[in-house]
């Protein structure tokens, strides 16, 4: 199968959760024998270095080179979406709200038409209304300008993506009920398909265990991921729980470092740059993975945790409670409560039967997340004709 897969940013080298998964399933799809061509707006860099597999050079790269300005992108893929039409495809698939929209426009015109299939990481409508949630829990209120320049065109986009789309591939149970809701998205249309991660994600890397419990956050955005819930959590831990913890967090923020400070609690912040292996090192080593999110259209690192066997606590935030069950393989927490996430905190990190158990569900759990099956299904899907 002739396969074009577009993402906002390339996919090799950002290392955001939709340029991460478009790299998962591109390099399955080769891997499986399928013609790739993977299309993107910029090749900004997110994150360092990582080992690119061999398939990844039988890849087709297309940069668009996109401004990443919200009013212009559509027109843009509008634009320059004319070079891909040049090429037959048997489906597009086009991954995030970057104005797949416009460009399925423009490929409906193509001889022979594709497929065109929307995979939504998350619904943006719900996305926005989360962030002004996480917003007004820090005391601030939302602009009129991230109004005006982030929330409506990504939303406009999202919608035109679904509209225009014979098929929309829906990240989650969550992500799939808000495009019936918020955009009228025809239930007959939607097919709920996870994401995945690699099969041999944790090949390589053994399972430890600090002297000290460690928690690992990877903060990709402090507001959706809830990085002050979790300090806060911290503090409690220690100081009414009595049990010595720590918190590594991958990313940097100087509310949340200054928060962190002020607590006075045992934080390590983590330049998100760091090289693939040694992320994957700090989820081998890790006591348990830590997401409070006040949003999520998609957790990657719930299942790249639980590829080490470690269990994750979340909040009961998106489809986060779709991902980890409460009591079998981590914890499910209100979202915002601290006193509740600090409870669960202390638990696993000072019963070791827990976490033993907990990590063994997680592991065969993780099973269900490969990229191999979620391949699998999406090819499945597309041959049925959706």
């Amino acid at each position: 199968m002739r396969i074009l897969v577009i993402c906002r940013h390339d996919p090799f080298k950002a290392r955001g959760g939709t340029e991460v998964f478009t790299n998962n399933l591109a390099v399955e799809l080769v891997r499986v024998g399928h013609r790739v061509t993977v299309a993107y707006g910029s090749s900004k860099t997110f994150w360092g270095p990582m080992k690119v597999p061999y398939e990844v050079s039988r890849i087709n790269r297309h940069e668009m080179k996109l401004l990443n300005v919200p009013y212009l992108m559509g027109l843009e893929l509008l634009l320059k979406s004319i070079r891909l039409r040049r090429i037959p495809f048997d489906v597009a698939i086009g991954l995030g709200a970057m104005g797949i929209g416009p460009l399925f426009l423009s490929l409906r015109s193509s001889t022979p038409r594709p497929i065109l299939a929307y995979y939504a990481i998350d619904c943006r409508f719900l996305e926005y209304r989360e962030q002004i949630f996480a917003l007004r829990q820090r005391g601030l209120s939302p602009r009129l300008i991230d109004f005006v320049l982030r929330f409506v065109p990504f939303v406009l986009m999202d919608k035109v993506s679904c509209d225009s789309s014979d098929l929309v591939f829906a990240s989650s149970r969550d992500t799939a009920e808000a495009l019936r809701a918020y955009y009228g998205t025809s239930q007959s249309k939607i097919r709920v398909l996870y994401l995945g991660v690699p099969d041999d994600f944790a090949d390589g890397f053994d399972s430890v265990e600090t002297s000290v419990p460690t928690f690992l956050h990877i903060m990709t955005d402090p507001i959706r991921r809830g990085t002050v819930y979790l300090l806060r959590a911290l503090q409690i831990m220690c100081t009414e729980y009595h049990a010595k913890a720590r918190a590594i967090i991958v990313g940097r923020d100087s509310f949340c470092e200054n928060v962190a400070r002020k607590l006075d609690v045992d934080a390590m912040f983590v330049d998100r740059r760091i090289p693939r292996d040694e992320l994957k090192r700090l989820y081998a080593s890790c006591t348990c993975q830590i997401s409070p999110s006040v949003a999520d259209g998609f957790n990657m690192p719930v299942l790249e945790a639980a590829m080490f066997g470690k269990p994750s606590i979340v909040s009961n935030a998106s489809c986060l409670p779709e991902l980890v069950k409460d009591g079998f393989d981590g914890y499910v927490v209100p979202l915002a409560d601290v006193n509740s996430l600090a409870e669960r905190m202390s638990r696993i990190a000072t019963d070791e039967k827990l976490r033993r158990r907990m990590s063994r569900n997680a592991r065969e759990k993780a099973k269900d997340f490969h990229i191999s099956a979620v391949a699998r299904n999406l090819i499945q899907i597309l041959k049925e004709g959706g």
